[in-house]
Parts: C-alpha cells; structure tokens; sequence
C-alpha cells in the first residue's frame, strides 16, 4: 500500500468519524431539546389543570351565586304580591271608614232632631199659663180623660228620653266601629311599611349579588381564554415533541446505519392524530380491499410498530424509506389531507382496538408465485 492510498484511507476514516460525531452531538442535542420541552409540556399540564381547577370553583360559585338569586326573585315576588293584597284591603277599609263617617254623621243628625223636638215638646209643656192648665181640667169630661191626656204627656216625654237614648248608644256604637276600623287601618299601615323596609332590603341583596355574579362572569371568561391558550400551547408542544421525537428516532437509526426515510413527514402528517394517519395508509393500500383486507393492513403496521426492528413510532414506520409506496408517491399525503373514508376509519380504530387477522407478519405485498403466507384478497402476508 503506498502513502497516497494510506492517506486516502486516513482522511476517510477521519471524515466517517467526524460524521459520527457530529450524529452523536446533534442526537444528544436532540435529546436535550426532548427532555427540556417535556420539562415545559409538563408545566403547561400543570398550568392547564391548575386554571381547570379555578375555572370549577368560579363556575360552582357562580352557580351557587345564581340559586341565591333566584331565591331572592322569588322572595320580591312574594313581597310584591303581599303588597299588592295589603294595598286592596287598605283601600277596602278606607272605604268602610268612609261609610262608617257618613252614618255617623247621620246618627248625630238623627240625635240632634230628636233633641231640638225634645225640647220644643218640652217648651211648649212648660211654658203654659197656670190658667192653660186649669182649662185643661176643666175641660176634661171625667177624671179618665183627665188622667189620659195627664198620661199622654207623660208618654211622649218617656218616648223622647228613650229615643235619645237609643240615638245616643247607635253613635256611640258607630263611634267605636270607625275607631275599630281606623286601628286596623293603621295596623294594615304598618305592615305595609315593614314589607316596603324589606322589599328594599331584598332589593339592595339582589343588587349586589347581580354586581358578583357579573365578576364571576368577567373572571371565568378570563379563566376560559386562560384555559384555550394552555391547551393551545399544549398542543404546539406536543406537536413539536412528536417531530423531535421523529427526528430522534432518524439520527438514532442513521448512526446505527439503519432505517432511513424517502422523504420528511409534512406538517400536515406531523399535525395528524395516528387514527388519522392509520386510516389514510388503510385506505391506500387496502381501501378496494374487504373489511378482512384493511385490518390486516393495519395488523402489519401494528406489528412493525411492535418491533425493535423498526421506528418505534407510527410516523417513523410509515415513512421508512422504501416501505409503503403510497407515501414514495405523494399519494398518502393526499388521502390524508382530505381524510380518509368511513370504512377505512372504523378499520383503524378496530385496529387500535386490538382486533388482529395476521398475528405477527411484517410484510404484505400483491400475491406473487414463490412467497408463502396468508393471502387477503389481493394481498399476500408474510414473514
């Protein structure tokens, strides 16, 4: 071996091992990128949880809050209708003291007209001539017209006390009916007033519990936007783990000289959920194929999934280089832009699900002579 060809070999090794190294130090930088946004992801999650927390006791306080409310309404309800019977029977008795004044009034008209005649009767008795008198005897046939007209003038004079008497008590009796009346006036008054003090009361409590509520309101609505921007930026996190994730698992397999990829995942396939990803290859390579057909796809995929020889990530097995030639094509991408059909959906959930027709096979491809295994429709299973 000459010196050119020594030096040659030389500066190779050394150029494969710079390579090595800078794989290794990108991988361990990689690493670290993994092991600082988990370290954030993890404090969202926390975050996230705390402000959940805070938002449950805002919207229980609130609710709580609301209930109280509603008891108050109920309570001015109330209190409006008590109001509103006290209003009625106030002004009924109004009434009734009025009628009750009218015939007062005219009891004291009736007694004064029973006492001016009273005494004109009496006047006109005793302000007679002592000759008047005598004539009224003389002219008397018998002493039983005499003690008739005697007896007469004393009935007229019982009469006049006795109908005094009576217009006397009926005043008296309506006096004390329009007092009666008049203290549960007042009565009536008072309850009135004491139910206005405590309408105003409930008024002033339903006020500033409305002014609490609306905090509540304005606090939760904060506590909500919190809430949204947390899960915002968690799923941001997540999504960047899964490509560090991917790009971690590529370096890895790159400096073992192992699997390699035909092209990087899009953002769109790094955005997707492994439902979606596992229904879009469904449908690409098995969409024609019966329902036994899409599961066994989806069983490959599963089990390369499974094993340490290939990504351990459902990205990372599908885009493995030279693998699935759907995703060579672009065609993959496109089914799942659009997503997948229904069936093929059903199928990967199914899947994911545990529901397995190839145990443990790692390939499939269109049937060919010369390859053992399980055949599904058009394709061929094997180890």
């Amino acid at each position: 071996m000459n010196v050119k060809t020594k030096r040659s070999l030389l500066l190779s090794g050394l150029v494969l091992m710079a390579a090595a190294f800078a794989i290794t130090a990108h991988a361990s930088t990689t690493s670290e990128k993994i092991s600082d946004l988990n370290e954030k992801k993890a404090q969202t999650e926390n975050q996230l949880k705390t402000t959940e927390s805070r938002l449950s006791e805002l919207e229980s306080s609130k609710g709580s809050l609301e209930s109280y409310m509603s008891n108050l309404n109920t309570q001015l309800s109330e209190l409006n209708a008590s109001l509103s019977v006290l209003e009625e029977q106030s002004q009924a008795k109004s009434a009734e003291i009025a009628v009750t004044r009218t015939e007062l009034e005219a009891a004291e008209a009736d007694e004064q007209s029973q006492y001016d005649a009273m005494k004109k009767r009496i006047k006109f008795l005793y302000e007679k001539e002592d000759s008047e008198y005598l004539e009224l005897l003389i002219s008397s046939e018998s002493i039983t017209d005499l003690l008739n007209k005697v007896s007469f003038v004393s009935q007229l004079a019982d009469y006049d006390r006795k109908m005094l008497v009576k217009l006397q008590d009926t005043k008296n009796l309506i006096v004390e009916k329009a007092a009666a009346l008049e203290a549960e006036q007042n009565e009536l008054n008072t309850l009135q007033a004491q139910i206005i003090d405590q309408e105003k009361s409930v008024t002033a409590l339903v006020t500033s519990t409305s002014n609490e509520i609306t905090q509540f309101k304005s606090q939760i609505e904060s506590s909500q936007e919190e809430l949204a921007a947390y899960e915002a930026k968690l799923l941001e996190q997540e999504k960047e783990l899964e490509k560090l994730q991917f790009t971690a698992a590529a370096e890895q397999a790159a400096s073992a000289g192992g699997f390699s990829y035909v092209v990087a995942p899009s953002e769109k396939a790094m955005a997707s959920s492994n439902l979606d990803l596992m229904a879009a290859i469904i449908e690409c390579e098995a969409g024609g194929e019966s329902y036994e057909g899409k599961i066994a796809v989806g069983n490959v995929v599963m089990n390369r999934l499974n094993s340490s020889r290939y990504p351990d990530t459902l990205i990372g097995v599908l885009y493995q280089k030279y693998q699935f030639a759907p995703v060579t094509s672009g065609r993959f991408e496109i089914v799942l832009n659009r997503g997948a059909n229904a069936a093929c959906y059903q199928a990967a959930q199914n899947v994911f699900n545990g529901e397995v027709v190839i145990p443990y096979y790692l390939h499939f491809r269109t049937v060919i002579p010369g390859i053992t295994g399980i055949i599904i429709g058009g394709h061929i299973f094997y180890e």
